[in-house]
């Protein structure tokens, strides 16, 4: 990835309220890897006490944001949202992204996972379209 892709990274972030409102703080930035944190607060949790699986996606949803438009505009097309356990106490998610597939055309596959302290919780698959 170049400074610009990273820069941009940076900025899309910097500018995405919804980001911000979670808490959203961007830990890597690159071609291949992108990583997104949040140190959970009471807002990220659900009714129950537990991490609401709505921060977990919105966190997985942000980082193939970044990752898909850093170097090209894009849309997403279709997502799918696994969540392999509930979290009922930890104090970090994070969400790492990359490339699912090489990067062939316009249509791209992102596969981020999400961590809770580490552990790995969900996992997220989306497919933008790149937009000329």
């Amino acid at each position: 990835m170049n400074v610009s892709e990273s820069a941009r990274m940076h900025e899309l972030l910097e500018k995405d309220r919804f980001a911000a409102a979670l808490g959203a703080e961007l830990v890597e930035a690159g071609r291949d890897r992108v990583v997104v944190r949040v140190d959970l607060e009471r807002r990220h949790l659900d009714a129950s006490g537990r991490v609401s699986a709505g921060a977990m996606f919105s966190l997985a949803d942000c980082v193939m944001s970044l990752i898909s438009n850093a170097a090209h505009t894009s849309v997403a097309v279709a997502t799918h949202f696994v969540l392999g356990r509930t979290v009922e106490r930890a104090h970090r998610l994070e969400a790492i992204g990359r490339p699912g597939l090489p990067r062939a055309g316009r249509p791209a596959t992102w596969l981020v996972t999400v961590e809770a302290d580490g552990q790995e919780v969900a996992t997220f698959t989306g497919t933008t379209l790149q937009l000329p």
